[in-house]
């Protein structure tokens, strides 16, 4: 198997896996579970950051702008593979360039922009969270549990982060080809469009 199609392959696999983290929190948050429920919604969110890591090495070996040899694990990690935070931000940009590139007023504009800063600002809090709805926290020189430190709040936004990243990755797999298509012929097909863009 060629390395882009390893590439490729993991892609389907991550997203199939963000997926099944989001459904599992979704079982947690029908059974009242609300702080194990923000740990798979987190992961679910999380591991779409690692959808787009790979992707990025796919469309760079696709293009002939990295050579193959150099897709491996130094590769993945130094673009944040392994990296919480990296994964969040990663996720979080990726999340709003859709929606840029259909923007439809200044308004409408300066709201997604809003939004993007929000969360990149709440990165750091995002993965605390995480910690939180796992581990019981020394907090105000008190210790605490995750029913204590998750509310409902941090719950429906991480569940939205979540739920969205998935609606944006199922639009971008349309365009993606299938396991076991021809990749030269869609490598093609994308130099095409690179050269008539240029």
């Amino acid at each position: 198997m060629k390395v882009e199609e390893k590439y490729l392959r993991a892609m389907y696999l991550t997203y199939e896996h963000s997926v099944e983290l989001f459904n599992d929190a979704e079982l947690l948050r029908q059974n009242e579970k609300k702080e194990r429920a923000y740990t798979f919604y987190h992961f679910s969110f999380e591991e779409a950051g690692r959808f787009f890591i790979l992707g990025e090495a796919f469309f760079n070996c696709i293009l002939g702008e990295i050579p193959a040899k150099n897709l491996n694990s130094k590769y993945l990690k130094d673009k944040g593979y392994e990296n919480h935070i990296q994964k969040l931000e990663v996720s979080t940009l990726k999340m709003f360039i859709t929606p840029f590139l259909n923007v439809k007023s200044a308004e409408e504009e300066k709201v997604l922009i809003e939004t993007y800063c929000d969360i990149i600002a709440n990165i750091s809090k995002l993965n605390d969270n995480k910690n939180k709805s796992i581990y019981i926290h020394f907090e105000g020189n008190n210790f605490k549990s995750p029913k204590e430190l998750i509310t409902n709040n941090d719950l429906e936004y991480i569940r939205s982060l979540a739920e969205l990243q998935l609606m944006n990755i199922k639009k971008l797999l349309n365009s993606l080809p299938k396991i076991g298509d021809d990749l030269n012929e869609y490598k093609r097909k994308i130099l095409q469009q690179k050269k008539e863009r240029e």
